[in-house]
C-alpha cells in the first residue's frame, strides 16, 4: 500500500483535495439538506469517475474494478444520504 501511495502521489493528492472540498461543501450547506444531498451525489460521482480515470490511465481497469468503485461510491452515497434524512 505504501508503495502504491508513493507511486501515484498526484492521483491520491487529487482525490484527497476533492474529498476535502466536498466535506467543506457538505458541512457549509448544513441547514439546507437539499444542497447537502446534491453535494453527496456529486462526491459519489467524483469518487467513481476518479477511480475509473485513474485505472484507465494505468491500464489496470477491469470489470471488477468498475464494480468495486461503483459499489463503494453507492454505499457512501446511501449512508451520507441517510444522514440528511
Amino acid at each position: 500500500m505504501k508503495d502504491e501511495l508513493f507511486k501515484h502521489k498526484l492521483a491520491y493528492a487529487v482525490l484527497l483535495f476533492g474529498i476535502l472540498i466536498f466535506i467543506f461543501l457538505f458541512l457549509g450547506a448544513w441547514p439546507d439538506r437539499w444542497i447537502q444531498r446534491m453535494v453527496v451525489v456529486g462526491m459519489s460521482t467524483y469518487y467513481f469517475l476518479w477511480g475509473m480515470l485513474t485505472h484507465f490511465k494505468t491500464k489496470t481497469i477491469t470489470r471488477s474494478v468498475m464494480w468495486e468503485y461503483g459499489m463503494v461510491s453507492l454505499l457512501a452515497c446511501v449512508l451520507l444520504l441517510l444522514i440528511t434524512v
